[in-house]
């Protein structure tokens, strides 16, 4: 697994309005580079980690992480994000879940700074507002931005 960073950049965006864009004009599939964390109840969880949402319309990539998550949880679903963009990338035609699970995924421990950043993200996810995510409900939710090198199609 390549190291990565995650960054956080507080803006005032409207997550619903994170349309995806289609720039297969220039050969390239990309859309919102956007990921909208969330905090998941209990029930939804059912024992997962984390749950990474990937699908056609907006947001188009969730990640949902328990109140008490902890930073490898997060920096762990984004990274299952960021793979799962390069390998099967953005245009998708149905819904795609992940459960990162306890026990059940191989993985290269993330980079200290990236699970320093997820420990920063996971902070001000706590306290950030309840907000309406279409097809998933009323959430305590952020956006945050990450940036991945697109290939060719």
């Amino acid at each position: 697994m390549r190291t990565f960073m995650l960054s956080l950049t507080l803006c005032l965006v409207n997550i619903a309005e994170a349309q995806p864009r289609d720039d297969r004009t220039r050969g390239y599939a990309a859309t919102s580079d956007v990921v909208v964390v969330a905090i998941a109840s209990d029930e939804t969880m059912s024992g997962a980690r984390a749950i990474v949402i990937r699908r056609p319309t907006a947001p188009t990539n969730v990640v949902l992480v328990r109140r008490n998550a902890a930073a490898e949880d997060l920096a762990l679903a984004m990274a299952a994000v960021i793979q799962a963009r390069r390998t099967r990338g953005d245009l998708l035609s149905r819904e795609e879940r992940a459960r990162i699970e306890p026990g059940r995924i191989r993985y290269t421990r993330p980079s200290r700074r990236a699970l320093a950043a997820a420990a920063r993200d996971l902070k001000l996810l706590r306290d950030a507002p309840n907000v309406s995510i279409p097809g998933l409900g009323d959430a305590q939710a952020m956006p945050l931005p990450v940036h991945i090198q697109l290939v060719r199609h």
